[in-house]
């Protein structure tokens, strides 16, 4: 993570709407924190928006296993997943 780029980790509103505008978020996101991986930024939509087991999103994301997520958050975000999931989770309203 660059020096001083703590809000990177808000880059999207939770009521974003269409794919297309999503897609364009994460692209954009993405070229401007060239340390995320698509695997990053999976990673990270999928604790944002599911009860996944971590090792669950370790796996579906690319991972491998929970421990090498919590590395990799751990060196680019500061955090762990479980912390970013409390900070970032979407909540389903109407559900």
């Amino acid at each position: 993570m660059r020096h001083g780029a703590r809000n990177e980790l808000a880059w999207e509103p939770a009521d974003a709407g269409s794919a297309a505008l999503r897609e364009e978020i994460v692209k954009r996101h993405v070229e401007q924190n060239p340390e995320l991986t698509a695997a990053a930024v999976l990673a990270e939509r999928l604790l944002e928006d599911t009860d996944d087991a971590v090792e669950a999103v370790a796996e579906r994301a690319g991972f491998g296993t929970a421990a090498v997520l919590r590395h990799h958050f751990q060196q680019h975000r500061r955090t762990t997943p479980q912390a970013y999931r409390r900070a970032f989770r979407r909540t389903v309203v109407g559900v």
